[in-house]
């Protein structure tokens, strides 16, 4: 789901279209009480795309009309550091409500949110990779087979070497923003300048990440164009159930946390919520526990300890967190 009014969707939705064999259709077919911009439905699985007016994060009740197993939102990215950058994270309100509600966190979907980041990676190394003679919008891009496989060999030095042609590099946000929902659900954002959000190029590689991952929650025939919700489809909230990751929130660090970042690419780890060091200290037992609960059975709380705060605040917070019986790691 994107905005009509945001340059960066709209790219996105467009390559959405020429990619995943998306037909138009009227909304009313999906949502009998609301009407979109442009509604699209994907000729073989159950995938919608919608268009709206407005602005995206303010589009309260979006999972409403229609029960979702997981929303991926598509938006710009705004930075100060105008860096091209694909950013991913979970939407919600640790404070005062910019979008979504006061107070409130988002359900996030830490499987979507990994496989997601990792997908980009690897999209967005393969014109370097490979370094065929075809310019990166006519390459054939194929789903990934096994999520299970590192995407990333030698893990520290490929992180720090992601530079390949069209210069993007692919990180993680903390929680943020709204819109409020309570379907599993990440933001997948492509910016920080006016030039990045027009790039056909980069919203092939962000349509084509979304895709494969959608696939993996379908046991999809590609060959006879079929679909069965079998093993691979959970009947919880929407979440793709397996024993490949291990669900967990990350307290403190940076806006951009490399951290972060490392622990989503390469550990069995997959996050949920994050909240960093400037909005700590409106991390109460309520904000706490709806981390918590709008993950899903986290098994660690990583904690940044080189940006946490200090006094009888960090003594506080310590307390709630041995509380949980979850179990915390300094990073």
């Amino acid at each position: 789901m994107g905005s009509k009014e945001d340059p960066a969707a709209s790219c996105m939705i467009n390559e959405l279209i020429k990619l995943a064999h998306f037909k138009q259709i009227d909304s009313k077919q999906i949502d009998e009480d609301k009407t979109y911009t442009n509604c699209y439905i994907h000729k073989t699985l159950p995938i919608h795309l919608k268009q709206v007016e407005g602005s995206l994060i303010r589009g309260e009740e979006i999972d409403k009309e229609k029960k979702y197993s997981c929303v991926v939102f598509l938006s710009k990215h705004e930075s100060k550091l105008q860096n091209k950058t694909f950013c991913v994270h979970s939407p919600g309100n640790f404070g005062e409500a910019f979008g979504g509600e006061k107070r409130k966190l988002c359900r996030s979907s830490p499987w979507l949110f990994k496989n997601l980041m990792k997908e980009l990676v690897r999209l967005n190394s393969i014109d370097s990779i490979n370094k065929t003679n075809n310019p990166i919008n006519n390459l054939t891009i194929n789903p990934i087979n096994n999520l299970t496989n590192n995407l990333i060999n030698n893990k520290s030095n490929d992180i720090d070497a992601i530079n390949h042609e069209l210069g993007y590099e692919v990180w993680n946000e903390p929680t943020h923003h709204g819109p409020f929902c309570d379907t599993p659900c990440v933001f997948l954002e492509i910016g920080a300048t006016k030039e990045t959000w027009y790039d056909k190029n980069a919203a092939k590689i962000a349509a084509n990440a979304i895709i494969n991952i959608l696939k993996l929650s379908f046991k999809y025939n590609e060959n006879n164009n079929e679909n069965t919700c079998g093993e691979k489809c959970s009947e919880y909230n929407g979440e793709y159930k397996n024993n490949e990751y291990k669900n967990a929130i990350y307290l403190g660090g940076l806006h951009y946390s490399d951290k972060v970042r490392r622990i989503i690419l390469e550990s069995e780890y997959a996050i949920g919520h994050i909240c960093p060091k400037y909005s700590l200290e409106l991390l109460d037992c309520d904000m706490l526990n709806q981390m918590i609960d709008q993950t899903g059975d986290v098994k660690k709380i990583f904690v940044e300890k080189k940006t946490f705060m200090s006094g009888e605040k960090k003594q506080e917070l310590f307390d709630l967190l041995e509380k949980t019986g979850i179990a915390v790691e300094k990073v």
